[in-house]
């Protein structure tokens, strides 16, 4: 009779409450995941932006410090060139003739010889900067 069939289904019933209930957990478990997941993904997202904005940061301030050192580099080359001169005329000596005439003849650069060094100073110690 239909008790029987009961008694025959009851298994089945019991085997499938247990899956629903563990298909139930398991699909909550994947929503967290999820979530999880996106959260991370997110976190991931803006901290990437946030590099790219450093590093954008980083370029546009090593090309003006690239500018700056070209300018002084310039700077420091024209300046040499002037002591240059400046030390060329410095070299050239004038000599003015019983004729009035004055022409500067370039007489040989003074050249110091070292032929020892000096005694040391004991324990001189410079101070730290």
């Amino acid at each position: 009779g239909p008790r029987n069939v009961d008694a025959i289904l009851e298994p089945y019933k019991t085997e499938n409450a247990r899956l629903v209930k563990e298909n139930n957990e398991m699909h909550l478990g994947l929503l967290k995941l999820r979530e999880e997941k996106d959260r991370i993904s997110r976190e991931l997202k803006a901290y990437i932006r946030k590099l790219d904005h450093e590093t954008s940061d980083l370029k546009f301030l090593n090309n003006q410090y690239v500018q700056k050192v070209r300018s002084l580099e310039k700077d420091s080359n024209g300046k040499t060139e002037r002591i240059l001169q400046l030390q060329e005329k410095n070299m050239q000596a004038v000599v003015q003739t019983p004729g009035g005439k004055k022409r500067s003849i370039p007489f040989r650069r003074q050249r110091m010889q070292t032929d020892e060094l000096l005694p040391s100073s004991g324990g001189y110690v410079p101070p730290a900067v």
